[in-house]
């Protein structure tokens, strides 16, 4: 389309002269013969293959099997992000096995290495975050000193956190759960003398919260000091701790919330005090026997509730401390009695879990009433923008909404005999089901048409955005491939399809669209964009381990309809369709005798389109650099364009 002699566009300047990638011997030099000898294969081999990626062994060392640790590129409680527009990625994902561990690879963008990296679990008994380096070596995270021990101790059934994560998952609206659940009164009810105890099993309170300190616009990072247990001595800053307590009545006297706060919120009440994520691996497994009068044995028909109250919690007005309403507010306490709670509504769930004298009852309780903290303030958006502009707002209190997880507080009850507080009435926690997670990559794929010719080497004539996102199971398998690809920009007007395989996995092209002038004009910034979305589930990849179906194996090609020539990735296969009349080995291998590419993988969705006939290395001066280099210096020079 837009013709060029590539040995012109050598000419044009200093930095013409940038792709000279090759490890052993540069393609440019005129000593290379161009054709399909040994020495174009061998000098090919060597060559630079244009790969913005980097696989690196990854190991895992924890003290749980089955538990789900998750890695991101950011951490999402530090200033720098909270502060900020950026959102943290996930860029890696695995299940442990039965040690405790995995060993794995890992395909990340290579301007990570060197970079701190977060792994975050909501897996019970694991540590919530933990940080490690990216080296070209790997990525080591050991997480040995959790307390996942603790399910050990009496009063925790094997297999009871499995079944937690599974019926009520972390940070998932868990109402439809509740809903089957069909129960309103879930208190305790004794049916004949016995001994009772409590023992706390997990805390999911304070997930994805940001307190709501506030600091001042001169002092940004007293914003988070609070959130990360740093405050001054003067300060008293908003704690979405829990502290469990039980409370003990008849069927012909409920008592009020006046009643249960005059003479249950105490020591002797108390369960469990503080549990939040941060906490639950050092408080599981905490037993508590119930006592009524004194004694630990509960008489039959007393009933025995629960209730919820976060200790430390209170907002505070950096601009006016003064504030009474700040100092004077209290989070609501939440209830197992429904009108007891602010929105009249049941908070708790229930079921019995085992069989025999092993049964006992799991309760699960939400911390926020549906309503949120109270209907006041400015809603939970609007929080958040300021928080990630440091703006002051006019009203700085907010609405927090509730997550409805059920699984802020969690414990169990066990009774002997069992049978004293157990009846029909309590339905079975269901069945684990098969646990998945997932894994995607994004990025933007930049083609030249003109191929076997060089063109103008502006690298837009076909721009798509991609993710592709493996779904596997808790062995690690590979259940399904999912992928999302959107043209963005047409810099040509040759009518291009697009497809892709998986390397020596999926060998069959999978097509994604015919002509790419059908949803972006040429030139011309489309109003709307459409997405092709899809998946693979099927063939050699289902039931591969996850770290086999290899990211660096993503084969996507455009077909020119003009010429009929693939168009793939540097050292990338065609397909078996491919039309390969007149290419030599370097243009088999989708690159000219002067190691120039004729289509390109940037890591990033991010990636600002090179303005028409400019060159990419004009636009995009560390582009040169990261060239000359092997990949090996700017390795992100695509982040930003020359101003």
């Amino acid at each position: 389309m837009k013709r060029m002699n590539l040995k012109s566009v050598l000419l044009m300047g200093a930095a013409a002269v940038m792709l000279v990638g090759c490890q052993s011997k540069d393609l440019f030099d005129e000593e290379v013969v161009t054709g399909n000898t040994e020495d174009a294969r061998q000098t090919i081999a060597t060559s630079f293959d244009y790969k913005l990626t980097a696989e690196i062994p990854v190991m895992l060392n924890y003290n749980r099997a089955g538990a789900l640790i998750e890695i991101y590129d950011a951490d999402s409680t530090s200033v720098a992000v909270a502060s900020s527009t950026k959102r943290p990625s996930k860029i890696y994902a695995a299940y442990t096995g039965a040690n405790g561990q995995y060993q794995g690879k890992m395909v990340i963008p290579s301007s990570l290495i060197g970079k701190k990296v977060y792994a975050f679990s909501k897996s019970i008994g694991v540590k919530n975050k933990v940080e490690g380096t990216i080296t070209r070596s790997g990525l080591v995270l050991n997480e040995t000193g959790t307390r996942a021990e603790q399910l050990g101790k009496t009063g925790i059934p094997a297999g009871i956190r499995e079944a937690i994560e599974g019926a009520l998952p972390e940070a998932v609206n868990n109402e439809a759960v509740k809903a089957a659940a069909g129960e309103s009164d879930i208190n305790i009810k004794v049916k004949k003398d016995c001994t009772i105890e409590v023992t706390f099993v997990w805390g999911g309170a304070g997930n994805n919260y940001w307190t709501g300190f506030w600091g001042s616009p001169n002092d940004p990072d007293d914003v988070w000091k609070c959130q990360r247990g740093e405050p001054e001595p003067t300060w008293v800053c908003n704690d979405f701790k829990c502290n469990l307590y039980y409370f003990t009545y008849t069927a012909g006297h409920v008592p009020t919330a006046e009643e249960i706060e005059a003479n249950f919120i105490n020591d002797e009440h108390l369960v469990i005090a503080g549990a939040d994520q941060a906490t639950s691996n050092d408080l599981m497994g905490t037993t508590v026997r119930l006592t009524l009068n004194g004694s630990t044995t509960i008489p039959a028909g007393t009933r025995i509730g629960w209730v919820v109250t976060h200790p430390n919690y209170q907002l505070v007005n950096k601009w006016n401390p003064a504030d009474s309403y700040a100092a004077n507010y209290r989070m609501p306490f939440i209830y197992s009695i429904d009108a007891l709670n602010p929105d009249q509504k049941s908070q708790s769930i229930r079921y019995a879990y085992g069989t025999g004298d092993d049964k006992v009852i799991v309760y699960g309780i939400e911390d926020l009433s549906t309503l949120g903290n109270d209907i006041w303030g400015e809603t939970w958006p609007e929080h958040e923008q300021h928080i990630a502009t440091q703006t002051h707002a006019e009203n700085p209190y907010f609405n927090m909404p509730s997550d409805w997880d059920y699984n802020d507080v969690m414990f169990v009850v066990k009774a002997d005999p069992i049978d004293a507080i157990t009846d029909d009435e309590i339905p079975d926690m269901p069945e684990v089901e098969d646990q998945y997670s997932e894994e995607s990559i994004e990025g933007t794929l930049l083609y030249e048409d003109l191929f076997p010719n060089q063109g103008d080497y502006d690298m837009n004539d076909v721009v798509i955005t991609y993710k592709l996102t493996k779904f596997f199971n808790q062995q690690n398998k590979i259940v399904k491939l999912g992928y999302e690809f959107t043209p963005v920009w047409s810099g040509a007007s040759y009518h291009s399809s697009f497809s892709f395989l998986f390397d020596d996995i999926i060998t069959t092209p999978v097509n994604i669209f015919d002509d790419q002038l059908d949803y972006v004009p040429a030139y011309s910034a489309p109003e709307t964009l459409r997405t092709f979305k899809g998946e693979v589930a099927s063939g050699k990849l289902v039931s591969m381990d996850k770290d086999e179906l290899k990211w660096d194996a993503f084969n996507p090609y455009i077909t020119v309809k003009g010429t009929g020539y693939e168009v793939h990735l540097t050292k990338k296969a065609p397909s078996a369709n491919a039309k390969l009349d007149g290419l030599d080995v370097y243009q088999r291998a989708y690159v000219n005798d002067s190691n120039f590419p004729f289509a390109m993988n940037i890591p990033t969705k991010n990636f600002e389109v090179v303005t028409e006939r400019i060159r990419i290395d004009v636009e995009y001066p560390s582009f040169v650099n990261w060239v000359r280099s092997n990949g090996a210096e700017a390795t992100d020079w695509y982040a930003a364009k020359a101003k």
